[in-house]
């Protein structure tokens, strides 16, 4: 909860994060697995009983420390990535029932890496009956070199990494002519990853997350061409992929029909299982054939051309 103390109990288990990770890992429950959302409570009171009275005094005299001056920066930025978007919506929601006002937060902070990330969050359009702020993407660039200055980060460019990772090519897309098509870096299983998305305009985040969704179609379908089912998707997103794999406060649209902040919040939340389950960011569970049928994964096969020649899965009632 946003405006929360911290105490001690709360210390230990950022500190013994990896501790109840691996005790997870020995009981073969995956990260964001659903059975780990059972087992976690678990898996934390088993590290909490090996420690003892000054392991537990040093916490709470931390606790202390962090409610009085500021938690450490690694521990800053795992929360920011983690719950920082939580603690927005939190708010915004509290502003709207307490006081009636409308609010878009500007948010900038630090990774694990000690680069520099930026992000607008508006929720405005989940509230009664609110509208989103349509010029998010406007005021994004302001946003952005504000928070390099602030983080004393140096633009070299359009092409600078500043959280070290290798990013597409910013190209300038001028009107009227067709946008550079991206390519995914992709994993030894297929599974493609996101690149940093800071520099991002929002055309370039909403082209994005259409060639990200359409890799893993193309992934389940076993199809080197295959168009993504959009409307068959938004009305029941629960038949094509597990919950998990998407953020529950953002609906699921066509690319070109998200605000600029829900296309964020997305890739977001995809950027964050990227670091901690990089072949498991996100699943199609099932696909729709020429006759509208819907079928499961195919079988690790190359994929198939448009002839539509390969193995498909099973079909299913849909």
């Amino acid at each position: 909860k946003w405006g929360r103390k911290w105490t001690a109990n709360q210390v230990i288990r950022e500190q013994k994060r990896k501790d109840i990770q691996d005790v997870l890992r020995k009981q073969g429950i995956s990260s964001g697995s659903k059975t780990m959302i059972g087992s976690y409570q678990k898996a934390v009171g088993m590290v909490m009983e090996k420690l003892g009275k000054e392991e537990w005094d040093e916490a709470d005299w931390l606790a202390g420390v962090w409610n009085t001056t500021k938690a450490p920066p690694e521990v800053q930025a795992e929360l920011a990535e983690k719950r920082g978007h939580d603690y927005c919506r939190a708010f915004a929601k509290d502003m709207w029932q307490k006081c009636g006002a409308h609010v878009v937060m500007m948010v900038a902070w630090k990774d694990g890496n000690g680069g520099p990330m930026a992000t607008i969050h508006d929720f405005n359009d989940t509230l009664d009956d609110g509208k989103a702020f349509p010029d998010g993407a406007v005021i994004e660039k302001h946003w952005l070199d504000y928070a390099r200055d602030i983080f004393s980060v140096q633009n070299e460019g359009q092409c600078d990494n500043t959280d070290g990772e290798d990013g597409p090519p910013r190209k300038k897309i001028a009107r009227g002519r067709k946008r550079p098509k991206i390519t995914l870096p992709v994993l030894d299983d297929g599974t493609a990853q996101l690149p940093n998305i800071l520099e991002m305009q929002a055309q370039e985040k909403k082209d994005l997350l259409q060639s990200f969704l359409t890799h893993h179609y193309c992934l389940v379908s076993g199809r080197k061409k295959a168009t993504v089912p959009w409307l068959s998707i938004i009305k029941n997103p629960g038949l094509y992929f597990a919950d998990q794999y998407f953020p529950a406060t953002t609906p699921f649209k066509e690319p070109t029909k998200l605000t600029y902040a829900q296309v964020t919040d997305i890739l977001h939340f995809w950027r964050h299982w990227q670091q901690d389950t990089p072949h498991d960011i996100f699943k199609f569970q099932k696909w729709k054939d020429f006759d509208g049928i819907l079928c499961d994964p195919v079988t690790e096969e190359p994929m198939a051309n448009e002839s539509g020649k390969g193995k498909p899965g099973q079909s299913v009632a849909g």
